[in-house]
């Protein structure tokens, strides 16, 4: 019996940061029904507030440069 599943996953560079781009990324996700999406150069600074980037249906992982302290990289 055959017990593959199918898993959409997908890479984005946001450049720039991702303050600007959140609501393009929720529908992207929305629309595409992606599983995992791994996001570069978000550049959030370790002072926001990390709940404007949570989505519905997903979960967040941050990873923190040691330089700055920006979140760099992002995955839902």
């Amino acid at each position: 019996m055959d017990k593959s599943v199918n898993i959409k996953i997908c890479t984005f560079n946001v450049c720039l940061g991702l303050r600007c781009k959140i609501n393009l990324i929720k529908d992207f996700l929305n629309e595409n029904k992606i599983d995992i999406l791994s996001l570069q150069e978000t550049e959030i600074d370790a002072e926001e507030n990390l709940s404007i980037y949570e989505i519905p249906g997903y979960v967040t992982e941050y990873e923190k440069t040691l330089e700055n302290q920006k979140i760099r990289t992002l995955m839902y």
